[in-house]
């Protein structure tokens, strides 16, 4: 019997021991998992009904065709999160004219004029909001 209660008193001190532990180490260092905006779907905020459908058709595109089939874009965004990216924040014209510039960019022969990404092998791209009305970025 009194081998239990010390039992129970050495598991009820560890394990208060533990959680201050845990408590300190969360109060000194906290984890925060880092949030990054990406374009992953709808947005049901739209109130144009033209991005609405265009970024449905890319939305489906990515469900349904391009998962049947190896990733065979050369960049590290996708042409289709490119392309729906260009269509939530630029509309339909813009959209098509900066999808349509990265699909024609998007072939084994242009690789060698991007840089490679070390970690997926990909070429890296510049984002959307550089191609939009021809911005310059200084690359050096």
């Amino acid at each position: 019997m009194v081998t239990a209660n010390l039992l129970k008193i050495a598991i009820i001190l560890v394990l208060t021991d533990v959680d201050g532990d845990l408590a300190f180490i969360t109060r000194v260092n906290p984890i925060v998992p880092e949030m990054r905006e990406e374009v992953t779907g709808f947005v049901f905020k739209e109130i144009s009904e033209v991005k609405l459908v265009s970024t449905g058709l890319i939305r489906l595109y990515q469900l349904f065709i391009s998962t049947q089939d190896v990733s065979a874009c050369n960049f590290t965004q996708s042409c289709s999160r490119f392309g729906m990216e260009a269509f939530q924040k630029y509309g339909l014209f813009y959209g098509i004219l900066m999808t349509s510039d990265r699909l024609q960019r998007c072939n084994s022969l242009a690789r060698r004029y991007y840089p490679i990404d070390p970690k997926t092998g990909l070429a890296i791209d510049y984002s959307v909001e550089v191609y939009y009305m021809g911005k310059s970025v200084n690359t050096h």
